[in-house]
């Protein structure tokens, strides 16, 4: 496939970088149940659309999160525009995470609620808070470095076919999700 892409100067990109931050066993040591406590909610604020916000961000929280048992997906208030949908939607697991539009100058966000404490990350600004009723302090990630990251991992795996189909077989799942969403609108 790459040498067909190179051969027919086709420039190949991927999408989804977040998912290979050096950090990320950082940030999962924080989702344990010692320190946010059982998950009861979360809340996706986003103002770019499905394809481009949602995704991503659904593609990033399955990355702790088993996906594959989403339970009722419930549309509110949905807009279709330019290709994308924008409105406000849930979705279940073992827990709800709620899709909301927020107005465009707010921050784009992700709350991960639990019982102990919660985390907030500031997508735009690539920041992770951590808050507990005694604590609030920033949770150390390198998500500014996403597209380098990523690149090292493609330079540093390009011939581990192994770890390559985890990510390709991730980016699927990510659009199997989509389209169940997709097809309640």
């Amino acid at each position: 496939f790459f040498k067909y892409c190179k051969k027919s100067g086709i420039n190949i990109f991927m999408n989804y970088t977040r998912i290979f931050s050096k950090k990320l066993k950082i940030f999962t040591s924080y989702l344990k149940k010692n320190k946010i406590g059982n998950i009861n909610k979360i809340e996706i604020f986003y103002s770019k659309g499905l394809f481009n916000s949602c995704s991503h961000y659904i593609n990033f929280l399955s990355l702790f999160f088993k996906f594959k048992n989403i339970k009722n997906i419930k549309v509110k208030k949905i807009l279709k525009k330019n290709g994308d949908f924008f409105g406000n939607f849930s979705i279940r697991l073992n827990f709800i995470i709620n899709f909301i539009l927020n107005k465009k100058k707010e921050d784009e966000r992700i709350n991960i609620i639990g019982s102990k404490g919660y985390i907030q990350y500031l997508i735009e600004k690539n920041k992770i808070i951590f808050f507990s009723k005694k604590k609030k302090f920033l949770i150390k990630n390198d998500f500014i470095n996403d597209q380098k990251n990523m690149i090292d991992f493609v330079k540093n795996n390009f011939n581990s076919r192994i770890k390559c189909y985890k990510i390709f077989d991730q980016s699927i799942k990510t659009l199997t999700i989509i389209n169940k969403i997709c097809r309640k609108f």
